[in-house]
């Protein structure tokens, strides 16, 4: 691959990383998504998870301390109880005493010392008092002190009755890991259990222990006093393990799915981007290149010269721009058919690429008219290759069994020379290729000499959008006299612009000029709006007018004309049979299978189909046949040269009868004299038009007329033929 290919694969790559990048985004972002998603989702277990091992660490606490109380509840009320009532009693000494028992804070410290031992690690509880001077049971460390207090700040301002007391606990870190500390109050909750402390109180031992520890001996104790509390601490750490474990594993679960998960979903991605992107290149092949001969069509050639543009500075290279038109292919085509003449435009497009080659570009633009860029070729260099060309389209062309001869006009510009805009630098071609078949020589180059109006209709070109845009178009109408009703039947809209420098602007040139500024459409609408307007304000008066509107090449090939006429009628109110589209042989056979599409739409719709300037054409007699039209107009060139017994009298003898073997109705243009008048009254034209009866005129002016005319088109008809006034 070299040149022009290997450039354009080049943009090609180019869009396609282009392409991978925006498809990647989606999955870069879908990535970051899911991490943070993972994130956020071990935060919310770890923080849950934390939560409920507090939750349950808080309910073993409080199982073991209401245990551990209610076990000294119970051996207080049943064991010790029953030794006083049996003569023996509780004692600080029971060691030393046959027959004594430890008192029940001495059994709740044994019990929470083999409890502990047993628990293997889940608990530890001791029960312990500010008012405990011994070692193992009074206040040591910050947490005791802190809950202390706090359950202190609950026994002040409260009487005895309605005074409840409420834990304390917080989770603390320490060598072992996380714990939980837990500070169950222990109030004095019998009238024996006050009575017991506060005679231990007045023992004497007690009483020294006090003084030396600086407290104030001799309290006195009351019923539901906080005496002393139940430290339980609860291990957290293997809990906390536990709990990241299952966390971890199902994050790990949850993530593998997941990425099995984005990889089904990136290989399904992968296979639809491969999947779209050679679609995509067979839609934007197909977009681009001709069916027939699989060259760049008009829009892949106009993307081509873009791209040469961009990558070539043109104030340092020049580039050719040609354009090649078969000679006498039409005939080939209307003569012999489509096949055959497919077979040409195949063969044509095969010499054009052997001569031309891989580094530059060639293109079918539409019928038998191609183009070719040459990259960074200058002016001697471009007269070669199309010297080449010719001698290549000297040969004969056999297609089938047939052996044509089709040579080439080429139009050559040159690119910055000539124009430094694509669509600028084909018109110039388009301009020398007209030179060149009109002088019938091989090739031209663009002069600007023969392009005199190239400026002008710029300015014309920029002008008339402005026109448009503000209504400075006008319509004029020419009656249609029928013959065989003695009425004026109909009138023919036809456009007006007259420039405010240049003057009045042809009419055969305003559609060109709308074509090439692509607002043919737009001027259609605007046509027929107005035309249709104006009917409705002369049916009352004239029922039976109908209003003649000419519907371009360019619009005969476009879909969206039925609906943009069917709209029209419906704006104005009025039925589809007052209205006749008049198109030309000439612009149906430019795509005769889109133009009879469009034409039978507009049949079925009711609107009636005119063939203008009938007779200066190429088509077959068959699409005469085929096409839905009901009504022929013979054209002037004709009609202006009528003589009794002349060639032109039998031409249009021999169409009249035609027609109404095939049912149409006939309009004869062009009636400038009675002479010609009385020959077409013998041979039973159905309808004329001309100058000799009546100018185009105004709307206003028309109107005026209106009741001579019908006068006119009366007299005619029945015979008594005077001068038009």
């Amino acid at each position: 691959m070299t040149g022009f290919q290997e450039l354009m694969a080049s943009n090609g790559r180019r869009e396609q990383a282009s392409l991978l990048k925006e498809r990647q985004r989606p999955l870069a972002f879908l990535l970051v998504l899911l991490l943070a998603l993972l994130l956020l989702t071990w935060l919310m277990i770890s923080y849950s998870q934390d939560r409920l091992i507090e939750f349950k660490s808080l309910q073993t606490a409080e199982v073991v301390a209401t245990q551990a109380t209610s076990a000294r509840s119970v051996y207080s009320q049943s064991v010790v109880a029953k030794l006083r009532r049996d003569g023996f009693d509780a004692s600080t000494s029971s060691d030393q005493i046959p027959g004594a028992v430890p008192i029940p804070a001495q059994f709740l410290k044994n019990l929470s010392h083999q409890s502990s031992e047993q628990s293997n690690g889940q608990y530890r509880y001791r029960p312990l008092s500010k008012w405990n001077m011994s070692p193992d049971q009074g206040l040591k460390d910050d947490f005791q002190f802190w809950a202390w207090s706090e359950l202190e700040k609950q026994n002040y301002n409260v009487d005895e009755a309605s005074r409840t007391w409420e834990p304390v606990w917080r989770i603390e870190e320490n060598d072992d890991g996380k714990v939980l500390r837990y500070l169950y109050p222990d109030p004095a909750s019998g009238a024996s259990c006050v009575n017991c402390h506060n005679a231990l109180e007045k023992q004497p031992e007690i009483i020294q222990i006090r003084m030396d520890n600086g407290v104030k001996p001799g309290r006195v104790w009351k019923l539901n006093d906080l005496m002393g509390a139940l430290e339980v601490t609860v291990p957290l750490k293997k809990s906390s393990e536990f709990a990241a474990t299952q966390t971890r594993n199902g994050l790990f679960i949850f993530s593998g799915v997941t990425l099995v998960g984005l990889m089904l979903v990136a290989a399904f991605t992968v296979i639809d981007a491969f999947r779209t992107r050679t679609m995509t290149r067979k839609l934007e092949h197909q977009a681009t290149h001709d069916f027939l001969t699989s060259l760049p069509n008009r829009s892949g050639f106009e993307l081509s010269q873009q791209t040469v543009l961009e990558t070539h500075d043109l104030n340092d290279t020049s580039h050719a721009i040609m354009l090649l038109d078969l000679n006498d292919f039409k005939r080939i085509n209307d003569t012999l058919g489509h096949e055959v003449g497919d077979g040409v435009l195949v063969e044509a497009a095969r010499r054009l690429q052997t001569v031309i080659g891989d580094n530059d570009l060639v293109a079918r633009l539409g019928g038998d008219e191609f183009a070719v860029l040459l990259r960074q070729t200058n002016r001697q260099q471009a007269a070669e290759i199309a010297a080449k060309l010719t001698r290549a389209f000297d040969q004969e062309f056999v297609v089938d069994s047939y052996r044509l001869q089709s040579r080439a006009s080429i139009g050559i510009a040159m690119m910055p020379d000539d124009a430094t805009e694509s669509k600028e630098a084909l018109r110039c071609a388009d301009v020398a290729m007209y030179i060149s078949k009109k002088g019938r020589i091989d090739h031209s180059f663009y002069n600007r000499d023969n392009d005199k109006n190239h400026l002008t209709l710029l300015a014309v070109i920029n002008d008339f959008r402005t026109a448009l845009q503000n209504d400075r178009l006008s319509l004029v109408y020419q009656p249609k006299f029928d013959l065989n009703l003695g009425v004026v039947s109909g009138v023919e809209g036809l456009l007006r612009w007259v420039h405010p420098e240049h003057g009045a602007i042809a009419p055969d040139e305003i559609v060109p000029i709308a074509e090439r500024c692509g607002l043919i459409s737009e001027l259609t609408t605007w046509s027929l709006r107005t035309g249709l307007r104006q009917l409705k304000e002369w049916l009352p008066q004239y029922p039976q007018l109908t209003i003649a509107v000419n519907l371009s090449a360019r619009m005969l090939n476009d879909q969206s004309t039925v609906g943009l006429i069917l709209k029209c009628l419906d704006e104005a109110g009025l039925t589809a049979d007052k209205l006749t589209i008049e198109v030309t042989e000439s612009s149906v056979m430019v795509d005769p299978a889109c133009a009879e599409r469009i034409l039978a739409e507009l049949d079925e719709a009711g609107v009636v189909l005119s063939i203008d300037d009938f007779g200066t054409g190429y088509s077959s007699l068959s699409y005469l046949h085929r096409l839905p039209v009901k009504e022929l107009k013979l054209d002037q060139s004709f009609v202006k040269n009528l003589s009794e017994g002349g060639k032109e009298s039998i031409i249009v003898s021999a169409t009249l009868e035609l027609a109404r073997e095939l049912g149409l109705q006939t309009v004869a243009e062009g009636v400038e004299n009675q002479h010609t008048l009385d020959l077409l009254c013998r041979l039973e034209c159905d309808a004329i038009q001309g100058f000799y009866l009546c100018r185009p005129k105004s709307a206003a002016e028309l109107t005026a007329r209106f009741p001579g005319l019908n006068l006119l088109a009366s007299t005619i008809a029945f015979g008594e033929r005077k001068h038009a006034a």
